[in-house]
């Protein structure tokens, strides 16, 4: 039998096609495989550095935030006022008192036995000369300690004498910050 020169062509055709899928499935389709993960495993790493590099920018901020707020919280220690320091901030008010010869009763709010800040109302009554008082005054509000204000009533005593009832806000805590 003898085939025809197209037979010998398509058996040839065939045969390369074959082969060439028999190379497409045994050795080119295993190594796309392997250059598919590859490329995989580069962006799980490009994504890993991405992640570990936004994690360092977040923890340099984190530090600077850290520092500002240190800073801030050494400005709370003057005006946050702790309870175990509460006798010398009576004592100091009391040498305020002493060294305008004004006389001065408080009145200080009871404190909780919270963690949180407090705003204590603290009222101080003042009877002097006027000029006495309001000398105390400026010395309180020079003080090292935050006392808030919110209002002042003045009234006239016999001999030339004032009483100021000052009504103010003072910060406590518990706890050492």
């Amino acid at each position: 039998m003898k085939l025809s020169r197209d037979h010998i062509i398509f058996g040839i055709l065939g045969v390369v096609v074959l082969a060439c899928l028999g190379a497409y499935l045994f050795f080119l389709r295993p190594e796309q495989s392997k250059i598919i993960q590859k490329v995989q495993d580069i962006q799980d790493q490009r994504l890993f550095l991405a992640t570990l590099q936004k994690e360092q920018e977040n923890l340099v901020t984190l530090s600077r935030d850290v520092n500002t707020v240190s800073k801030e919280l050494n400005v709370l220690e003057n005006i946050v006022l702790k309870t175990d320091n509460s006798l010398d901030f009576i004592a100091q008010l009391e040498t305020y008192a002493d060294t305008h010869h004004v006389e001065q009763s408080i009145a200080l709010s009871q404190l909780s036995s919270s963690t949180e800040i407090q705003d204590v109302p603290l009222i101080i009554t003042l009877k002097g000369p006027l000029p006495n008082v309001l000398s105390y005054m400026r010395t309180l509000e020079q003080s090292p300690y935050y006392i808030g204000v919110s209002s002042i009533e003045l009234e006239p005593q016999p001999n030339d004498l004032v009483q100021a009832i000052l009504r103010t806000h003072t910060f406590w805590i518990e706890k050492e910050l």
